[in-house]
């Protein structure tokens, strides 16, 4: 458990550091990484690519139900590999901090910006990269237990 607290908790001061300063230095269209990600600074009060705008209760009781749901797998999958508590820890930091962003600010602070793709944060990219690594294991799990069981995986 020590270890998704740490990645948490990481994930959160580090986010929470960065949408600090962008709200009081709110930026537009500002060149970060060699012209192909942008720093521009938006106030998001739906979800994922806006869905559910001006919905701000509701997405906060589904964020609470969400990390309690997730608050239990991490719980039962507590004897895991550091990388998947690793990855439960970024899930876990990420939705704290964008639910802390919805409760205090009304709505979260996104501001990654590639120009394809919806603006959204570093609590967003923690969440994807936590539930890709968690889907990547349990299917290499799957295609471990049909070879050591002697199924076959066709």
């Amino acid at each position: 458990m020590g270890l998704v607290v740490i990645v948490s908790l990481s994930v959160f001061l580090l986010d929470t550091c960065v949408k600090a300063f962008l709200k009081q230095n709110p930026l537009t269209d500002f060149p970060f990484i060699d012209h192909v990600v942008f720093i521009t600074v938006v106030f998001n009060e739906g979800a994922a690519f806006g869905f559910f705008n001006s919905h701000t209760e509701f997405l906060t009781i589904l964020s609470v139900v969400f990390i309690g749901f997730l608050a239990s797998l991490v719980y039962q999958e507590r004897k895991s590999s550091k990388i998947v508590r690793m990855a439960y820890g970024f899930i876990l930091g990420g939705a704290f901090c964008n639910l802390f962003d919805r409760v205090v600010y009304g709505y979260v602070v996104d501001y990654i910006d590639v120009k394809v793709w919806p603006v959204f944060n570093l609590s967003d990219s923690a969440i994807t990269l936590g539930v890709l690594y968690i889907l990547y294991h349990s299917l290499a799990q799957r295609r471990h237990e049909k070879k050591v069981y002697g199924q076959s995986g066709k």
